[in-house]
């Protein structure tokens, strides 16, 4: 996990920290990745299973809303069908 590592060096441990435990993937090659929605649900089921501070559920929140409305804004509509 060299990208974690940096983060540690750059901004201290519990940056990393936090960036550790809000991530749904620390994979360096994108290609390695699971699906969009298996990372999800399971990142989902991590958050309901370990406890969070405050700093960690606010960012989780904020990165949420930023998914659903950008997920949102690029659904197909039923204009036009």
């Amino acid at each position: 996990m060299p990208r974690l590592k940096d983060i540690e060096r750059n901004f201290g441990p519990d940056v990393a920290q936090m960036v550790e435990g809000l991530s749904d993937s620390l994979s360096e090659d994108p290609c390695n990745k699971q699906p969009w929605l298996e990372r999800k649900q399971a990142y989902i089921q991590r958050l309901r299973e370990e406890p969070a501070d405050a700093a960690g559920a606010a960012v989780s929140g904020r990165g949420a809303l930023y998914d659903l409305a950008f997920h949102q804004s690029s659904a197909p509509t039923m204009e036009g069908a």
